[in-house]
C-alpha cells in the first residue's frame, strides 16, 4: 500500500512537472517572437502597432515609404500568425502526453523539436521582414529610428527624447 501511495505522488510530481516545462516552452516561443520582432499587430516592443506608425513618422518617412513598410508587415503577419496558432496543437498534444499511463518519451521529445522549428521559422521570417522594411528607409532614417528607439514607447510623442 505505502508503495503505492509513493508511486501516486511521483506520478502527481511528474504531471507538475512536466506542466512546468510546457509553460517554461512556450513562454520560451513566445519570448523568441517578440525578441525577433513581431507581434500581431506589426513588429514587437516599442514599435508594436501604432508605435510603428508613429516611429516611422519620426523620421519623416514618405507615405509611400509607410505603405510599403505596412505591406511588408502584412504579410509577414500573413505567414506567422498560422505558425503560431500551431504551438496551441503541440501544447495539447503534450498534455494528453503526459496525463498517459505511460510517458513517450520520444513523442515528447519530437513535440519539443517541432517547437523549436516553429520557433526558428518564426524567427526568420520576423527578421526577414525588419531586414525588408528596413531596406525601405534612407540610411539617415535607420540611424534616427536606432537612435531615437529607446524613447518610443507608451507616451511617446515624436521629437521627445
Amino acid at each position: 500500500m505505502e508503495d503505492s501511495s509513493k508511486k501516486g505522488r511521483l506520478r502527481k510530481y511528474l504531471v507538475g512537472g512536466m506542466t512546468a516545462i510546457l509553460a517554461l516552452g512556450a513562454l520560451a516561443i513566445t519570448g523568441v517572437v517578440q525578441a525577433n520582432g513581431f507581434r500581431g499587430h506589426g513588429f514587437g516592443g516599442p514599435f508594436g502597432g501604432f508605435g510603428l506608425e508613429r516611429a516611422l513618422k519620426s523620421v519623416d518617412t514618405t507615405k509611400e515609404q509607410r505603405q510599403r513598410i505596412w505591406a511588408i508587415v502584412d504579410a509577414a503577419r500573413t505567414e506567422i500568425r498560422p505558425m503560431i496558432s500551431d504551438l496551441n496543437d503541440r501544447r495539447d498534444r503534450l498534455t494528453a502526453l503526459v496525463r498517459a499511463e505511460t510517458l513517450d518519451r520520444a513523442a515528447i521529445e519530437t513535440l519539443r523539436k517541432e517547437a523549436l522549428a516553429t520557433a526558428d521559422a518564426v524567427s526568420a521570417r520576423a527578421l526577414e521582414a525588419f531586414i525588408q522594411a528596413a531596406e525601405v528607409l534612407t540610411p539617415e532614417q535607420r540611424t534616427e529610428l536606432l537612435e531615437k528607439r529607446r524613447s518610443f514607447g507608451p507616451g511617446f510623442r515624436p521629437g521627445r527624447e
